[in-house]
């Protein structure tokens, strides 16, 4: 094989997205999971807000009854309210995936300054709209939470 021939099947394999690899027992093949917290530093006390972003693939859409479920460890001086808030699209009643679901927590006042890794799930039922079925997911996350004096 020649120099231009071994670079262009380089190039092929390396474009390829996951070109190897085989599906992680971590993700969902038909619904992208994506969070964020609405900021990096937190004080002592404070109330912070943990956002899911659930985008399903077409024909695939995400349940609200039964709701989604968070579970995270129990961490001292960390506290996540126990329901989340999960926004419905007016027409279907399923999840509005334009719209982040979000669940809260709080800071115990005592908390010293540092970085917490919290580890929990969150769960939620999706749906093929064209196939009939639905399943349920368990999406493994960590949060990290960096406190500040």
């Amino acid at each position: 094989m020649n120099v231009i021939a071994a670079l262009t099947a380089m190039l092929i394999i390396g474009a390829q997205p996951n070109a190897g690899k085989s599906n992680s027992a971590y993700d969902n093949k038909y619904v992208r999971f994506e969070f964020t917290l609405d900021h990096t530093d937190f004080t002592p006390g404070e109330t912070g807000t943990l956002s899911v972003f659930l985008t399903p693939n077409t024909g695939v859409h995400i349940n609200t009854d039964p709701p989604i479920e968070y579970q995270f460890e129990k961490k001292a001086h960390v506290t996540f309210t126990a329901k989340a808030t999960m926004p419905k699209d007016s027409v279907t009643g399923y999840l509005d995936t334009q719209k982040p679901a979000t669940i809260s927590f709080t800071l115990d006042k005592n908390i010293s300054p540092g970085i917490y890794s919290i580890k929990g799930k969150v769960k939620y039922f999706f749906c093929s709209e064209t196939e009939g079925w639905c399943n349920q997911f368990a999406q493994p996350v960590t949060v990290i939470i960096r406190v500040k004096k």
